[in-house]
C-alpha cells in the first residue's frame, strides 16, 4: 500500500508519542530523538491500514522497532493479546467497534484535514519534549 501524505504525519507523530522507543522491547533510537528520523522505528497498526475509519487513529497504531514489528506481524495471535493488555480490554473493544463501523467516512480532503492535525500533534509533542516531557506522550485524535 502506497504511504499518502497523512500515513506519513500520522506515523511520525506516533513514533514521536512513543519517543521513538520500542513499545516491545524498548529499544530507543536516540538519534531519532533528536532529529526526528528513523529506519528503526516504524509505526505498526493495530488493524490494517486498509480501515480507513481508524487508519490514523492514535489507538490503532504504536511504535515499534522493525524487529519487533516483523516479529509480531508473524504471530497475530500474540499480537492480539499484547495489544489488548496494552491498550487495556475497554479501548480495544472501543476501537474494534469503530473499525466496524461502517458509517465513518473520510473523503480525500479529510484525510489531509488529518495530516495538517497530526503534523500539528507533532510539532506540539516536539515542543513539550524541548520544555522536558519524557516518555509516552499522548496526543489528540482527528475525531
Amino acid at each position: 500500500m502506497k504511504l499518502k501524505t497523512w500515513d506519513v504525519a500520522f506515523s511520525r507523530a506516533i513514533r514521536e508519542s512513543y519517543n521513538w522507543t520500542c513499545a516491545i522491547c524498548g529499544i530507543q533510537d536516540v538519534e531519532a530523538q533528536s532529529t526526528g528520523r528513523s529506519r528503526i522505528m516504524q509505526c505498526a497498526h493495530v488493524f490494517s491500514r486498509k480501515h480507513k475509519n481508524i487508519r490514523c487513529h492514535p489507538d490503532n497504531a504504536v511504535c515499534l522497532c522493525a524487529s519487533c514489528h516483523a516479529n509480531m506481524t508473524d504471530a497475530p495471535t500474540e499480537w492480539g493479546l499484547w495489544v489488548i493488555k496494552h491498550l487495556g480490554e475497554t479501548r480495544y473493544e472501543m476501537l474494534l467497534e469503530r473499525k466496524n463501523d461502517i458509517s465513518i467516512k473520510y473523503s480525500k480532503a479529510e484525510m489531509e484535514e488529518q495530516a495538517e492535525h497530526y503534523r500539528g500533534e507533532y510539532y506540539k509533542m516536539v515542543q513539550d519534549r524541548m520544555k522536558g516531557a519524557v516518555g509516552y506522550l499522548s496526543m489528540v485524535a482527528y475525531d
